[in-house]
């Protein structure tokens, strides 16, 4: 059919023409809409769906009902009762000079509890009342980085951000050094609330992601603590260990309340093993969800 014949052909029948225009219409629409919904599905799995995810573990707190958690992180995966023994010294005897100081001995219960997604874990201690006194947040994916507002003023991406990034100094650092990254702990406890000795604690976990680990070649096997006071120069320790802050990431970030006594704030004493309360997930935890 000639291009002339077609134009009289329409002419005489112009119904059909504008049906025809009609449908040609609804189709590009359908089309755009469906285009514009596979748009929407991606933006909501990728920078979307982090962003949600990036709003829920930020609005969790301390201070609060564990049913607060509940009711943004869905029901926890493991729940575990905590039975602590915290040694410390009486200020009295630690004043009196003409005596020994005197260690005490301190019977302390929790509730903890884990909340297991695919891309992180989440960790919140209770007292017997199940008020919160300390959580954590734990990378868990190279998919998804969290990006945390911290109590420090820092925002750090769990699984990216490293030591040094922080200019703070830490009240105390403390780990074990591994030779593998199974066999690795590291983490730096800040007072960021001195009136009410509130603290937030960077942290490496072994079942967490890791951008990057510096070298292990320090203080290696065994379990170690430094605490640090304000007047304090020699942080970091040495270069090996200013080399490892530069280099190691951050995929733990926990806070506490004044009240919550599961921190071990002593020289000597460290937050890692199946006794003690850690900063996110122990490996044997890890393997009831797995």
């Amino acid at each position: 059919m000639s291009i002339e014949s077609s134009i009289e052909w329409m002419k005489k029948h112009p119904v059909i023409l504008v049906l025809s225009l009609i449908v040609v219409v609804l189709s590009s629409f359908i089309t755009v809409i469906e285009g514009g919904a596979k748009i929407h599905d991606m933006y909501k799995s990728t920078i979307g769906h982090n962003a949600e995810i990036d709003k829920k573990l930020n609005s969790l707190n301390v201070e609060v009902d564990i049913g607060y958690f509940d009711g943004i992180l869905g029901p926890p995966a493991i729940k575990n009762k905590r039975n602590l023994t915290r040694k410390y010294y009486s200020i009295e005897s630690l004043m009196d000079e003409s005596k020994n100081p005197k260690e005490l001995e301190e019977k302390i219960s929790y509730n903890e509890y884990f909340y297991v997604d695919e891309l992180y874990f989440v960790q919140a201690v209770t007292d017997e009342d199940n008020k919160v006194g300390m959580y954590s947040i734990t990378s868990r994916s190279s998919t998804y980085i969290p990006e945390i507002k911290t109590d420090l003023g820092d925002i750090i991406f769990l699984g990216k951000s490293t030591y040094n990034e922080t200019k703070k100094k830490p009240r105390k650092v403390a780990g074990l050094l591994g030779m593998n990254l199974k066999h690795f702990n590291y983490y730096e406890v800040f007072l960021f609330d001195p009136g009410n000795y509130r603290y937030a604690i960077y942290s490496s976990n072994p079942n967490g992601y890791f951008d990057s680990v510096g070298g292990l070649d320090w203080e290696i096997g065994d379990v170690f603590a430094k605490g640090f006071s304000v007047d304090d120069d020699d942080f970091p320790m040495h270069g090996k260990h200013d080399e490892f802050r530069k280099s190691t990431t951050i995929n733990t970030y926990s806070v506490t309340t004044p009240w919550f006594r599961g921190i071990d704030l002593s020289d000597e004493g460290v937050n890692y093993g199946g006794a003690q309360i850690n900063f996110g997930p122990h490996v044997d935890q890890v393997g009831m969800v797995k």
